[in-house]
């Protein structure tokens, strides 16, 4: 017993959808979708956008012979999902997963059935349907869902039934659908017999689906129609406005038509009609693969456009629906009768004109930017196998290129987002990156092109033509590129020049190798040579010539690395389609225990190589391979089931941690090469070898036994190349006799080409001369209309900005007056306010004289008592410090006051032009001013009862002392003396009163300046009123005579589309019609727009619209000079809508510039005679070189249209001159 390393694989995450044709998305919440990719499901999480792996069981290698998903169904809760696939070699096996626990909950297969084309859940997920699709006759399995799945019934069916379905309002009816009839089938029957459903008329069918929201409402499509059926009963028909309809998808009681891309909704209801039409969807898309709503009807996945993914909100989808329908309806009912009447009788002056109906379809890029109708999201795909990818060493980035869809897409591996896509003409075949990732070559089937990769862009830097690339390689320096077909051709990338031209394969080459010091790089080709190119002197060394055709050659580190030669310091290693490995060391090819048929294999590390299947598998293989030995088949370690196709490539990142897989079913996946870990292999123990022979024991007559089936193989491959060697031959003949053909059809078709160019060109020119006089008269016309009307904008324009600039002074004048008179009136308060000031100054200043004598009385009291003294003196200055701060309190709360006052009137004259503000700011004035006056009598009040309680404190303490020290009564002349004090400053507060009256006569007068404020204010909004309505009288005036003038330019577009009718007619001669009648048809041209007649009718209604405009411009001139009167206010709004109506009139300026437009549309289109000729010419070169020596002098004689100088100049409306190209 031996042990080997190997590594694990740890999938991460998977790019690409695998499309099915019963429904590809699914939703297992309101919040999770999930998809199948290769052969495993992806669910994406609508909120965080994460995503992750379903059932990571299936990686193991009992999943490893899948060979297709057929379908995939989800019950209504997401607690089970079943898929249904076919494994090797023909075994239909239907799989049901837990989505809780993540494993399998049983496996259901029958031998009779060969796949399971459609798969359905019951609505309550007690029940399972599966179409078998047999040898013989098909059938429809019904499983009944439980711990143990047990088999409810089987009903035999026609073998023309494509798709089953529940019905999501009684879990036992079973719907089976056709394209010849539709049947129900009651699953709690006995009998289970199949009742067909009637509808007369119809006897194909091409979809159906159910409405959940009603029960028992079925639709179904036939030839584009949609068949109601109620109860299993035909109801009635409905014809949607869509030409084809593609799918048809429900969720609830909506309903969704998709035709191509546009989305038409319908709402069902459960009485007749069972479906009303709302209106269409379009979200600004080329086509709609796949759209599938959530259970909530808040979401839909929408896969568009082949390849990109997006989620549509249906609450906004249905209310912008709602209102462009409302628009549509309000905007018809905005012409009156008079208008109408109008119309009429113009257009029966006029020629016929087409007029295309308005159309309620939502734009998708206005929803994106304001109300997030339609979100894209990072999934994307390739439609089709995939051929080739490519990684970059120093930036998360990868290349993938679509070998169906001719697509290249540059993936950001950290985002898992799209960041730059090319769609190439071409077939790719591989691509490689810088190491900088700044560069990508692509190499196609005819020519190779290097793409400089910008932030989201490809942008074409070089291209070398008529170079067919099978494989492209960067080195890893990044200055040289090595590209290989038959001939590999070494290119610098710094100068795009070739450095060197390689020869010594005789088929394609299939890879390019470079050495990590990039001084030499290995090539395999299809002629199964591997040869080592010298990177100095570019000498060519053969490693080995095998019989089979080889796949790639890797380079891995050798054991026994010497210093002097570069070919043993690395060991090459070459798989063959034969299902071989030849490893250049042991100089052996050998096979693997099982038969796999490599398609692709790497190393990203040393120690083990990543090889791929036919099957879509991938197998981790041990290096060096064992058991050793020359002709012993090396075993396999792991084995990965991944895809359901060949793989194609296989890339590993440039640290080996990370390996991409690309498969023929349109996936990518994406492992983590994690830490390897050990493998036990155990062998009999009947033979026994030495370990430095063999790493692990095997038996010698399993051997034997395969040496000789090598032999009969090898015998088997000569046979068939010997066979491959005749047919080759017979092939070149056939191809040789097809050349000579196809020479003579070209000359043919060369000679015809010619003379139908000729007959081209002598008719466009005829045409052109036609159309340009045509065109030239009617351009006169319209000019001399349009140089009237703007005449006349501009007249009434100076005369309205002269009375505007009038009305200006008169305003700003009043404004001047205003403001002087406030000034004058604050200047007067400032005064007032002064004057009071210094009052209160010199109040103060009495007041500090009587408190100095005070202090000189209370010194007389020295002779007192010491004790008592010190408690008079004590008791006096209490009372004087709380007067004090009393007085000091009020004064500085009577300046505060009369501050805020100031200040707010300076804030009121400042803010008098806001004239609603300054009223609110003046009554909260007034609040103020009231609460102040009413806190001064709450202070006096105050004041009043300080001093009463003084009195009353100093009477007691008077009679205190007279009780306690009667030794003391010759102190009543003090206390005399102390009511006198007492007296000075009852005086004080009487002075106080005083000077609170004529702060109450302030407040009096401020009031009556409110008033007169607010007389004023009303006065002004009855002016304004008035304004305003005499604005109102003459902007309906101004509208009824652009009404009319709008009148005269409807006339004027009406001799325009004229014109249009002639150049879409002409246009519709050239591209629609065949060549053989364009006789006719210029015949019926020049009968219906160039005889006399219309001409002579078309002249006559001109003079007459011409009065009539004569009359509205009389008519506008008098109603000016009435309103020129009335304008009392600044007409700026007025001028700019009629510098508006005049940008209106310069817009038909732009479409003459149209004319112009179509001309060149016409040389674009006869030019395509040219490039037919050019590809022809490039067949012939490709083919033979005498061919083009035969072909090149017949071609450069013919000059197929070309433009010549211009031949007459025209002017347009705006006065400009116009040129127009004609042909020759």
């Amino acid at each position: 017993m031996t042990s080997y390393t190997g590594l694990r694989l740890e999938p991460v995450s998977a790019l690409g959808v695998n499309f099915l044709e019963n429904g590809t998305v699914h939703w297992n919440s309101s919040s999770q979708f999930f998809y199948p990719v290769g052969m495993h499901i992806t669910q994406y999480h609508t909120e965080t956008g994460s995503q992750q792996f379903l059932f990571p069981e299936r990686f193991t290698s009992a999943c490893a012979e899948v060979i297709k998903l057929c379908d995939v169904a989800v019950t209504s809760n997401g607690q089970f999902i079943a898929i249904s696939e076919v494994f090797r070699p023909n075994n239909g096996i239907l799989s049901i997963y837990d989505t809780e626990t993540q494993v399998a909950h049983v496996h259901l297969r029958h031998g009779k059935i060969a796949k399971f084309l459609s798969l359905t859940f019951s609505t309550d997920a007690s029940l399972i349907a599966a179409l078998g699709i047999g040898d013989g006759e098909n059938r429809v399995f019904v499983w009944k869902m439980g711990r143990q799945v047990s088999l409810a019934a089987i009903i035999p069916i026609d073998n023309n039934v494509k798709l089953i379905q529940f019905d999501p309002a009684d879990a036992s009816r079973l719907l089976l659908f056709s394209e010849e009839s539709v049947s129900i089938c009651l699953i709690n029957t006995i009998d289970k017999q199949l009742k067909k459903i009637e509808t007369p008329g119809f006897t194909k069918y091409d979809r159906f689906c159910f409405v959940p929201g009603i029960p028992g409402l079925l639709l179904l499509v036939s030839d584009n129609k949609i068949l109601t059926i109620m109860s299993d009963q035909y109801v009635n028909t409905i014809e949607p406005p869509s030409k084809n309809i593609s799918f048809i998808r429900t969720i609830r009681n909506n309903v969704f038509v998709i035709d191509n891309n546009m989305i038409y909704y319908y709402k069902a209801t459960g009485g007749e009609p069972h479906l009303i039409y709302f209106g269409p969807l379009d979200l600004s898309i080329n086509s709609i693969s796949e759209i599938s709503p959530s259970p909530d009807g808040d979401l839909a996945v929408v896969i568009y456009d082949d390849s990109y993914t997006g989620i549509l909100h249906l609450d906004k989808a249905f209310e912008k629906i709602k209102q462009a329908m409302e628009a549509e309806q309000s905007e018809k009912l905005q012409l009156d009768n008079e208008q109408e009447d109008e119309l009429n009788e113009f257009m029966k002056t006029q020629s016929s004109i087409d007029v295309s109906e308005t159309n309620a379809v939502i734009g998708a890029a206005e929803m994106n930017q304001f109300n997030g109708l339609f979100t894209p999201l990072p999934i994307r795909c390739h439609m089709g196998p995939i051929v080739a990818i490519a990684t970059c060493p120093r930036k998360p980035l990868l290349a993938t290129c679509g070998g169906q869809d001719r697509t290249l897409l540059v993936w950001n591996l950290a985002k898992r987002t799209v960041i730059a896509s090319e769609k190439l003409r071409e077939p790719v075949n591989s691509c490689s990156f810088h190491p900088s990732g700044d560069l990508l070559a692509v190499g196609t089937s005819d020519k190779l092109l290097l793409y400089s990769l910008t932030f989201d862009s490809l942008v074409l830097r070089a291209k070398w033509d008529s170079l067919s690339c099978t494989c492209v390689s960067f080195s890893n320096g990044g200055h040289l590129l090595a590209a290989g077909a038959l001939i590999i051709k070494v290119i610098s990338t710094y100068s795009a020049k070739t450095v060197t031209s390689l020869r010594g394969h005789n088929s394609s080459v299939k890879s390019i190798t470079w050495a990590p010091n990039d001084s030499f790089f290995v090539s395999s080709g299809l002629d199964g040579n591997v040869f080592q190119w010298n990177a100095r002197m570019w000498e060519r060394n053969l490693v080995v010539s095998l019989q089979s055709q080889c796949i790639g050659a890797l380079l891995a580190q050798s054991q026994t690395a010497s210093d002097n030669s570069n070919s043993t310091q690395f060991n090459i290693l070459v798989a063959t389609n034969n299902n071989t490995i030849y490893d250049e060391t042991t100089k052996t090819e050998r096979s693997p225990t099982r038969h796999l048929n490599f398609t692709a294999f790497c190393m990203p590390v040393n120690l083990s190589i990543i090889s791929g299947d036919v099957r879509g598998n991938l197998q981790v293989i041990p290096f060096p391979l064992l058991p050793m030995g020359e002709e012993n088949p090396f075993n396999i370690g792991i084995e990965v089931a991944v895809h359901t196709g060949p793989v194609h490539c296989i890339m590993a990142s440039s640290d080996g941690q990370t390996l991409f897989t690309a498969s023929e079913d349109s996936s990518i996946f994406i492992f983590n090469v994690v830490q390897p870990h050990q493998m036990v292999i155990a062998a009999p123990v009947s033979l026994a070898l030495s370990r430095e022979e063999q790493s692990f024991l095997i038996e010698r007559e399993q051997f034997e036994d395969k040496k000789e089936n090598l032999t009969r193989l090898r015998e088997m491959l000569n046979l068939h190349r010997s066979q491959f060697q005749c047919a080759k031959t017979k092939l070149i003949e056939t191809q040789s006799r097809e050349i000579a053909q196809q020479k003579n059809k070209w000359q043919m078709t060369v000679c015809s080409l010619k003379k139908q160019v000729h007959a081209l060109q002598n008719q466009k020119a005829e045409q052109e001369k036609k159309a340009a006089d045509i065109i030239a008269e009617s351009d006169t016309q319209h000019f001399m209309k349009i140089k009237s009307v703007k005449e006349l904008y501009e007249q009434k324009l100076t005369e309205q900005t002269k009375h505007a600039a009038e009305l200006m002074k008169e305003k700003i004048k009043i404004q001047c007056e205003y403001e002087e008179k406030l000034h004058f009136m604050t200047e007067e308060f400032k005064a007032k306010l002064q004057e009071r000031r210094d009052t209160a100054e010199k109040q103060l200043k009495v007041q500090s004289l009587d408190n100095d004598e005070a202090k000189k009385r209370l010194l007389q009291c020295k002779s007192l008592h010491p004790k008592e003294e010190q408690l008079l003196r004590e008791e006096h200055e209490k009372d004087m410090e709380i007067l004090r701060k009393e007085y000091a309190e009020e004064l500085n709360k009577i300046q505060q006051s009369i501050e805020g006052i100031r200040t707010k009137l300076v804030g009121n004259q400042d803010d008098y032009d806001s004239k609603l503000e300054s009223k609110a700011t003046i009554n909260q004035q007034i609040n103020k001013l009231t609460q102040e006056n009413a806190a001064m009598k709450r202070r006096n009040e105050k004041m009043k009862a300080d001093t009463e309680a003084i009195d009353r404190d100093l009477q007691a303490r008077s009679e205190r002392v007279a009780r306690q020290t009667n030794h003391l009564r010759d102190l009543q002349s003090q206390n005399e003396e102390l009511l006198k004090w007492r007296n000075v400053t009852d005086s004080q507060l009487n002075e106080m009163k005083k000077q609170a009256l004529p702060k109450k006569q302030e407040i009096e007068t401020l009031k009556q300046m409110i008033t007169a404020n607010e007389a004023t204010l009303r006065a002004q909004k009855l002016s304004d009123a008035k304004d305003d309505e005499e604005l109102e009288k003459m902007e309906a005036e101004i509208n009824g005579l652009y009404d009319e003038i709008l009148k005269t330019d409807n006339a004027a577009q009406k001799c325009t589309s004229k014109i249009n009718q002639f150049k879409n007619r002409v246009h519709t001669i050239y591209t629609e019609i065949p060549e053989a009648k364009w006789a006719d048809e210029v015949q019926l041209l020049n009968e219906q727009f160039g005889t006399e007649k219309k001409l002579e009718r078309e002249d006559h209604a001109l003079l007459e619209t011409l009065d009539e405009f004569e009359r509205h411009k009389s008519a506008l001139a008098e109603k000016v000079v009435e309103l020129r009167v009335k304008v009392e206010e600044d007409s700026e709004a007025n001028g700019s809508k009629f510098m508006k109506q005049i940008g209106k009139n310069e817009e038909i300026i732009a479409e003459l510039a149209r004319l112009r437009k179509e001309n060149n549309d016409l040389k674009s289109k006869l030019h395509l005679a040219q490039i037919n000729l050019n590809s022809l010419m490039r067949q012939c070169r490709h083919e033979s070189k005498p061919l083009e020596t035969k072909v090149r002098p017949l071609l450069k004689s013919t000059n197929i249209i070309q433009p010549t100088t211009t031949v007459q100049k025209k002017m347009t409306y705006a006065g400009a001159t116009m040129t127009i190209d004609h042909f020759t």
